[in-house]
């Protein structure tokens, strides 16, 4: 089965008049979703457990403050993000076909932080100019109950798995660095003619760590 528990504030106004406003969300989420293991108990010993709960939480979030400097000048803040993690537990679907509760993990960290910021200004009635710079970081952790070697007896039907988890993410990271200047030119030449150019940069970075539980061992040679 699956329970998710939410719960939502939001907020927002001028904080000065015609000039400053805020705006703000806060959301929590507690996510579960119940397992248990197949019913053949002779294989699968873990089903004496009964229910087993997989816990996650998830705290979305989201702000923004936007200033009007003027007529023609605006700037716009704004950040959202949803950063999470997992209680120990079956974190995998396969985790209660194990032998004992070696397989189960928990995710320290998941989820990702964004932030941007926008200017629009007129800087004549014929030239108007859009500036922005944003960032995202997205990030994920795995960690396993224990750290044994992950094995499976294929002498029985269906196979047995025991030890940890084996093969999982230690840990990802990513980043996406944007930057934008764009131009709008109004000519009246024969009739109205609009001009837009610009650049943009952009710089992505992503980083994964993989690893096996159990100690290291050297191959013969």
């Amino acid at each position: 089965g699956t329970e998710n528990l939410d719960f939502g504030l939001a907020a927002g106004g001028p904080i000065v008049k015609d000039k400053l406003f805020a705006f703000g969300t806060f959301n929590p989420q507690y996510q579960t979703r119940t397992f248990i293991a197949p019913d053949d108990v002779g294989d699968f010993p873990l089903r004496a457990l009964g229910d087993v709960d997989r816990e996650r939480t998830v705290y979305a979030y989201a702000a923004k403050v936007t200033w009007q400097a003027s007529s023609d000048r605006r700037f716009d803040v704004s950040l959202f993000g949803d950063p999470s993690s997992g209680a120990n537990g079956p974190q995998r679907f396969t985790a209660l076909k194990g032998q004992n509760t070696d397989q189960f993990s928990a995710l320290d960290t998941y989820g990702g932080h964004n932030q941007a910021i926008r200017y629009d200004g007129i800087m004549t009635p014929n030239w108007f100019i859009e500036a922005s710079v944003s960032q995202a970081t997205t990030f994920f952790e795995e960690a396993p109950s224990v750290d044994e070697w992950w094995t499976r007896d294929r002498t029985v039907t269906p196979w047995i798995a025991s030890g940890g988890i084996g093969f999982y993410d230690q840990a990802s990271d990513g980043s996406n660095l944007q930057m934008a200047l764009k131009s709008t030119n109004i000519l009246n030449a024969g009739g109205t003619h609009q001009i837009r150019y610009g650049v943009q940069y952009e710089d992505i970075k992503f980083t994964r760590q993989f690893g096996r539980t159990g100690p290291a061992f050297t191959l013969p040679d």
